[in-house]
């Protein structure tokens, strides 16, 4: 069974989003400082980012051995996302929004 996010509008209090990809649940979320994507961390070992604007998952981060418990955009331009895990490891990637593969 996949896990899944969602994304409210806090006005109307109706789901705008449902984030469907992760295997296990979703223990962490960032948005970037534009607010056209979502960062997420999981209990699968990965980081995904999506796109608000098209409602699709940009593209999937591997890396960590262990649950991802902390994902953070930089606030300034959203160039980087850091992500933590409980392996202990904290990774800096780099954001592709137009290519599939970010730099780790």
């Amino acid at each position: 069974m996949l896990a899944a996010g969602r994304v409210w509008d806090c006005r109307t209090g109706r789901t705008v989003l449902t984030l469907e990809g992760h295997v296990k649940q979703i223990l962490a979320l960032d948005f970037s400082c534009n607010g056209h994507h979502v960062v997420t961390g999981s209990d699968d070992h990965s980081c995904k980012v999506w796109d608000l604007r098209t409602k699709k998952c940009l593209y999937t981060i591997a890396g960590h051995r262990s649950l991802v418990s902390s994902v953070k955009f930089e606030k300034d331009t959203g160039a980087y996302i850091v992500s933590g895990a409980f392996d202990c490891l904290v990774k800096v990637i780099r954001q592709l929004v137009n290519d599939t593969t970010p730099s780790v």
